[in-house]
């Protein structure tokens, strides 16, 4: 849903104007926003015209990015997710086994992290 509400997109795109799915297509500029290699500007909603706070979008991208992870035990809970959105707490707190909101060791080079279905 923060996804939805970020980029103004729904979650299956019917007129196919994105070849995958919400999270498919947004997980990739999310962990380059988060990361600082890109702004969040091709994220948000075109619409808004730029009228938004960076550091709320911010926020919200990081606890979208956290609860998008491929494995469920490295999303957060929702109640994490609350006290980031209200400023409660750090985004840090999203931060599971040194896994960053946008990244997921399952696709992750190097890891010795063996993933079961």
């Amino acid at each position: 849903m923060l996804l939805e509400l970020i980029t103004g997109r729904r979650p299956i795109d019917t007129a196919n104007l994105m070849e995958d799915s919400l999270v498919d297509w947004a997980r990739p500029l999310l962990s380059a926003a988060l990361a600082g290699e890109t702004s969040f500007a091709e994220l948000v909603d075109e619409r808004l015209a730029g009228d938004y706070s960076p550091v709320e979008v911010e926020r919200m991208a990081a606890c979208a990015a956290a609860s998008i992870r491929h494995s469920a035990r490295r999303r957060p809970k929702m109640s994490q997710i609350v006290r980031a959105l209200e400023e409660d707490a750090s985004l840090d707190d999203l931060h599971q086994d040194g896994v960053k909101p946008g990244q997921s060791a399952l696709f992750s080079t190097g890891g010795s992290e063996n993933i079961s279905r």
